[in-house]
């Protein structure tokens, strides 16, 4: 059984992390009203999807400790005492050790192997039954499709061999910042749960963003985005197919079969789709052969 879940990553799992960032520097990124559900701290109208998927495992969401990393200027870890739920995640987290340049977090060490160096040094934690909850990659597209020439020069150009490369390259890097990530918590963590990648054409944002594109990259840009987080995926199945303390869920499998999905802003899904996509994650890992993942 959990005593304690350590949850990485980015928007989809921090419940307050970049909220606390942003307000040591005057900024509230949370203040307009579709965020009053949750509380004006998280991207989200209620719990987001690290929260749901916590909450239908038995965990109290009352017991939420929010671990500021220690590689922030001015910030520190805080005491964690008998939290069920330990949060490193930051919103604009990339896979790597930094946030992203669209939300204005590239010179922070904010990443998730940042929040992964945070877990492996600290001192703070329970020295058994801690289980880890990652999700992370989206935000690495998102930026590639916000810097915009090079994906757009490649897009454009004859053929798809140079697609291909690009998606094959960028879906590596991620599968390596998390397997990196993993690898650093190994001896520290129990069992690990990794939830890939959605499709993240069905985001206003994507959306908005091929309409600006044109209609000779429209087609293609959704497509090479989707087919980069489906790599992604694979590519977490397969390296961590010999470990049977991770379970990788798909992310566009289980995205695929949530009813009726939702958007509260250009990304981020409303929490009744996070919780029905929760419930999807829940389902793999009951289904898995982890042995004491849940409270």
């Amino acid at each position: 059984m959990t005593r304690s879940l350590l949850i990485l990553g980015d928007s989809l799992m921090d419940s307050g992390n970049v909220d606390q960032l942003a307000r040591r520097f005057g900024q509230d990124p949370f203040e307009e009203p579709i965020y009053n559900g949750g509380g004006n701290r998280k991207a989200s109208d209620g719990p987001v999807l690290g929260e749901h998927i916590a909450r239908q495992l038995g965990a109290n969401l009352r017991r939420n400790t929010l671990a500021n990393l220690r590689t922030l200027p001015g910030l520190t870890l805080g005491g964690f005492g008998s939290a069920q739920l330990r949060t490193y995640a930051y919103a604009g987290a990339l896979s790597g050790s930094t946030g992203t340049g669209r939300s204005g977090l590239a010179a922070f060490p904010l990443g998730l192997r940042s929040q992964a160096r945070a877990v492996a040094t600290s001192t703070l934690l329970p020295e058994r039954d801690l289980d880890a909850l990652i999700a992370a990659g989206s935000n690495d597209l998102i930026d590639l499709v916000e810097q915009g020439a090079r994906l757009r020069r490649v897009l454009a150009s004859p053929g798809r061999r140079d697609d291909r490369g690009l998606q094959q390259r960028t879906a590596k890097a991620i599968v390596g910042n998390i397997r990196a990530s993993r690898d650093a918590i190994t001896g520290v963590v129990d069992e690990t749960v990794i939830v890939g990648l959605s499709p993240l054409s069905a985001t206003p944002y994507l959306q908005q963003q091929a309409k600006q594109w044109g209609r000779r990259l429209a087609d293609p840009l959704l497509d090479w985005v989707d087919g980069t987080a489906q790599r992604v995926n694979r590519g977490l199945a397969k390296a961590f197919d010999d470990q049977k303390a991770v379970l990788v869920v798909d992310g566009t499998a289980a995205w695929n079969a949530v009813a009726n999905p939702m958007f509260l802003d250009d990304v981020h899904p409303t929490s009744t789709t996070a919780s029905r996509l929760a419930a999807e994650v829940v389902a793999a890992i009951e289904a898995s052969t982890l042995q004491s993942y849940g409270f």
